[in-house]
């Protein structure tokens, strides 16, 4: 008997009351939606589609090309945004309902993936957690981001992933690829994620084993690269100068590791014990692999492709390498053991998988590469510059922060908000009964505690969560979330921000909706199975209160429209000390610049600036282009402007104060040297 259509009334009411707490969320006071957009770069999306529909083109300031954004969302910012012709707030109020739109996606394609394998209860649970937990909502849909339409295309490819997994033809897989070549649009760094999700679903026809230890390789093969280099420099200035080796260490390890990995047969159905003969034979594929990417490099630097090969790396690399592959192929083996063998000839296997990888990699390929070609012949950059600038920033003595130090950043704990916050909150909670010192050791063995509970839970049940996890790709997911978090915290990148971290917010809600399910199905008595209903029902009601205490916020909080009025005065103070016609620097810039009448703001930090301006600020000349296109005036924080990097080298002699708008924001008339 058919289950779905008793639940279609559930996915109904969840589409009444999302669309309808975001309604009324969208026709608050003016302040109130400002206090949405807490966030000054969505409005660099929202001023740039204001300029191309202006017909002004793909840039901030009207002056410079730029390609500082995530393209799928720029595409929807543009449809919505000619509607500022209209009203300025009214576009604002429009995306308010797309982003929820997007989430209430979100929150349906979750639930029908969820009730393949749990409990419909336990399936709505997790919708209900996407769709009106406060923690979820202020990352993924609040801020006016590209994450809501991330997290909607990355739960289309996980879901269509899995409803296709059994198909053979070729236009379902290429359909596939086109979704996964959008969810990398929506963000580019869903790359890792698409790439090792592609491995999870070309190899089906494969063993649990095959798929869990050929998606973990890509992952570690990337993995080690970075962190060889991050343990060798440790982030500080050092890695700036040698880490220019990097991508061609990772780029050739993709190309010969999985290579000399297959020919000594590490991609075999594992042995019924871990033998002796199987680490020399890992011992040996990682040492020559290594030898000839050592090899590689070295000509590379013979050929001037970088400066400096640091010897100690490749030492790094080949030992976290062997070690990681010992141990993968170990934990996989005990998860999937002999009993799972191939159902078919291995040259059929392979045969099959590359026809599934070419319909699946291609068009999302096709799509990155159309992407890049736009970026290099139109802007002048194949990558967006903003994510350059923020590498850069690391070699910097600047405000926007310092890279990574702490073990606890490396590993990206605040990449996994809905595990780091509830702690911090408990810690908060004791603390201001119990004083610091016992707060953080309570907040320890309850933490412990529950970690223990959860580790039992899945020793307990380990067989149905393996399974679980094959089924869904879950290992590929998190291999690639990684790959994505170690990007990040392992280099120089700074300035990371709370929605970068939408996937890993998606995997964490399908987590708990499996172990919910899993919980409730061992729930044999009616009592039981009532009381564990009730439960979920009256979580779910918390979170639905919850969302609605928080909306109601933003229309009445004095500190929320303060704060709106202050960004609104800002503009104000601006349009009265400079004459229309002006061009106005600030380092940031977004909500004035969408807000500002008859001026133009150029980005000083770059992050929507042009590639030109990039390259002149890293060789100390930026001020050469704001010469060139006739800056006014600077308007900003005085301690970023004249005591930072790199402003304090680019506006050196070059700024005359007008104006104090209040203890820290001044406004500087602009010297150019032809002045």
């Amino acid at each position: 008997m058919n289950r779905e259509p008793t639940w279609l009334w559930f996915q109904a009411i969840l589409a009444v009351l999302v669309l309808g707490l975001y309604l009324w969320a969208a026709l608050g006071p003016q302040e109130a939606v400002l206090g949405w957009y807490s966030s000054d770069d969505a409005f660099y999306y929202y001023k740039i589609a204001r300029n191309v529909t202006d017909g002004l083109g793909v840039t901030f300031d009207g002056i410079n090309r730029t390609n500082g954004f995530h393209p799928l969302w720029m595409l929807v910012c543009v449809a919505v945004f000619w509607l500022a012709r209209i009203d300025l707030f009214l576009p604002l109020r429009v995306l308010m309902l797309v982003s929820a739109a997007f989430n209430l996606g979100t929150a349906l394609l979750l639930f029908r993936l969820l009730r393949k394998y749990v409990p419909a209860e336990a399936a709505a649970f997790a919708a209900v957690l996407w769709a009106f937990l406060p923690a979820v909502q202020a990352v993924v849909v609040q801020g006016g981001m590209e994450a809501s339409v991330s997290a909607f295309f990355l739960m289309l490819l996980f879901y269509l992933g899995v409803e296709w997994h059994a198909k053979r033809d070729v236009r379902s897989w290429a359909l596939l690829g086109l979704v996964a070549g959008l969810a990398i649009l929506a963000r580019l760094d869903n790359v890792f994620v698409v790439l090792l999700f592609g491995v999870w679903f070309s190899l089906r026809p494969g063993t649990p084993y095959l798929r869990a230890v050929a998606a973990g390789d890509l992952a570690l093969i990337f993995i080690a690269g970075l962190l060889s280099y991050y343990f060798r420099f440790d982030n500080r200035f050092e890695y700036l100068q040698n880490s220019g080796s990097l991508p061609y260490l990772i780029g050739a390890g993709f190309l010969l590791k999985p290579l000399m990995f297959f020919v000594f047969g590490l991609y075999r159905p594992p042995e019924p014990k871990f033998s002796w003969r199987f680490v020399g034979s890992t011992l040996l594929a990682s040492t020559l692999a290594s030898a000839v990417l050592t090899a590689f490099l070295f000509g590379f630097r013979a050929l001037e492709m970088y400066r400096a090969i640091p010897r100690t790396v490749i030492l790094i690399d080949w030992a976290m390498t062997t070690a990681g592959v010992l141990i993968l192929r170990w934990l996989a083996g005990r998860a999937w053991p002999l009993s799972s063998a191939l159902s078919i000839r291995e040259k059929d296997l392979w045969k099959t998988v590359f026809q599934r990888a070419l319909g699946y990699y291609l068009p999302a390929v096709g799509l990155l590469v159309v992407y890049m070609a736009w970026n290099h012949f139109y802007i002048g950059s194949a990558m967006p510059v903003s994510g350059q600038i923020k590498r850069w920033w690391g070699g910097l003595n600047t405000i926007y922060g310092r890279p990574v130090r702490s073990l606890s950043n490396l590993l990206g704990v605040d990449a996994w908000p809905l595990c780091s916050r509830p702690v911090e909150g408990l810690r908060q909670t004791l603390e201001s009964w119990l004083g610091a010192d016992a707060a953080f050791l309570w907040t320890a063995v309850i933490t412990a505690g529950i970690a223990a509970a959860i580790f039992w839970l899945v020793f307990i049940y380990r067989a149905h969560i393996v399974r679980l996890a094959d089924n869904v790709g879950a290992i590929a997911i998190f291999a690639g979330l990684y790959a994505q978090i170690f990007s990040y915290t392992s280099t120089l990148y700074m300035h990371r921000r709370p929605w970068y971290w939408s996937g890993e917010l998606l995997f964490s809600v399908l987590w708990i909706g499996l172990l919910t399910g899993l919980l409730l199905m061992q729930l044999k008595s009616r009592p039981g199975l009532v009381a564990g209903r009730v439960a979920l029902a009256v979580f779910s009601l918390i979170c639905v209160i919850s969302l609605g205490a928080a909306f109601r916020n933003l229309h009445t909080s004095p500190d929320i429209h303060r704060e709106a009025r202050r960004i609104l005065s800002e503009v104000e103070f601006l349009e009265t000390h400079t004459p229309p016609g002006s061009l106005i620097g600030i380092t940031g810039g977004g909500t004035v610049a969408y807000f500002i009448r008859e001026r133009s703001i150029v980005n000083l930090d770059g992050l929507v600036n042009s590639p030109e301006y990039f390259e002149l600020m890293r060789n100390n000349r930026g001020a050469e282009l704001l010469d060139k296109i006739g800056l006014d005036y600077v308007y900003g924080r005085d301690y970023k402007l004249l005591n930072s990097a790199p402003y304090q080298t680019m506006f050196a002699g070059r700024l005359r104060l007008l104006e104090q708008l209040s203890s820290v924001r001044f406004l500087y008339q602009y010297i150019s040297t032809g002045n």
